[in-house]
């Protein structure tokens, strides 16, 4: 993951000829985890994440039991106060550094003079010179809004022919109570998973059966709710391109509450409910520019993965770089934390697979 691929030559090392032969690139994950459990229940536990890297397991290379590998052998981590802690974090890393940002400054034009990207122009007109500009906004939004036609490598066709990553139904919840059935988090898992993978990639709609996440922080950080009272994050994947007019919008927030209510013994949840914000795939577009209201980028298909997957580098105007779920390596907090990485390895012309920590 901390190399750049460019060709299918890069692959050629002895690591990847011997350990690589493990992963099983050209299984499916479902075939690959229904070698080693035969309990629904187990299966669906460990192809759940496959969710979060925008694809079906039963579609999914069956490589991506790396994500597994990172969540049982290596832990998850929270930061204490919040996920939000973390973007303090790299801020107080980069302005330490000597970096200056500039926040709620939209970028309207990326400066190409010459072939080569020289600043930005922000929104109300404002231009920033650069030596040269790194992009991490949703990389379609880049490409097809930010450079002219003949400065872009993938245009608007291109992108059209994408699989994209699902959007998500999430609710933001304040309780009234604390919720001792909850722990950090929880999964509920639909009964017909292939249909609800198809109601996701197949069919697109609001799943009928849905699968959900309930992460409910505050049974581990008690400052991220007031006093006896629960802070919980509900998330149901959803199809990206989805319109979901607001009438929708309230019966199946109504739906999925009675379902928590049944399904993870919470009885009673929506009378004890003092805040509700629901956000989905239109946000996501407003917020983010993500191409059809993604929440996560370009999924993780064979045919977009490693040298299929656009590069952190424009092949149309010099100077210009990506960073993102959009390029390599792809989808998730830490993997486009590596993107940066593979970024500034590129602009260094650093070809060390070595992450930056062992250089």
């Amino acid at each position: 993951m901390f190399k750049n691929y460019d060709t299918i030559f890069d692959f050629f090392n002895k690591r990847v000829m011997t350990e690589g032969q493990k992963l099983s690139v050209f299984s499916t994950m479902h075939k690959f985890v229904s070698k080693f459990f035969t309990s629904k229940k187990l299966q669906q536990v460990m192809e759940y994440t496959m969710v979060f890297l925008g694809t079906s397991p039963y579609e999914a290379p069956a490589l991506y039991n790396l994500m597994s590998h990172m969540d049982f052998n290596q832990g998850v981590f929270y930061p204490q106060g919040g996920f939000y802690e973390l973007i303090r974090a790299l801020s107080n890393i980069a302005e330490k550094n000597g970096a200056v940002l500039r926040t709620n400054s939209p970028v309207e034009k990326i400066i190409v003079r010459d072939g080569k990207a020289v600043g930005v122009r922000l929104e109300g007109g404002e231009v920033i010179d650069a030596d040269l500009v790194i992009s991490n906004a949703d990389m379609w939004f880049t490409e097809t809004q930010l450079l002219d036609i003949p400065q872009q490598t993938h245009k608007e066709k291109y992108w059209q022919k994408r699989t994209m990553a699902p959007s998500a139904f999430i609710m933001y919840l304040g309780v009234s109570e604390k919720l001792p059935s909850l722990i950090h988090h929880n999964l509920l898992f639909s009964e017909d998973w292939r249909k609800n993978f198809d109601d996701i990639y197949k069919d697109p709609r609001l799943p009928d059966e849905p699968s959900l996440y309930v992460c409910a922080p505050s049974v581990t950080d008690p400052s991220v709710a007031p006093e006896g009272k629960e802070n919980l994050f509900v998330l149901v994947p959803i199809a990206s391109g989805l319109e979901i007019s607001d009438a929708e919008k309230d019966a199946y927030a109504d739906r999925v509450l009675a379902l928590m209510e049944t399904e993870m013994n919470l009885p009673g949840l929506r009378e004890k409910i003092e805040y509700k914000r629901i956000y989905t795939v239109a946000d996501f577009g407003i917020d983010y520019n993500a191409f059809k209201g993604s929440a996560l980028g370009l999924a993780h298909t064979l045919r977009q993965t490693a040298i299929f997957r656009p590069k952190n580098k424009s092949k149309k105007v010099e100077n210009l770089f990506y960073v993102g779920a959009g390029t390599n390596p792809g989808i998730g907090t830490q993997i486009c934390l590596i993107s940066a990485e593979l970024a500034y390895k590129r602009v260094h012309g650093i070809t060390s697979a070595e992450p930056m920590t062992s250089l």
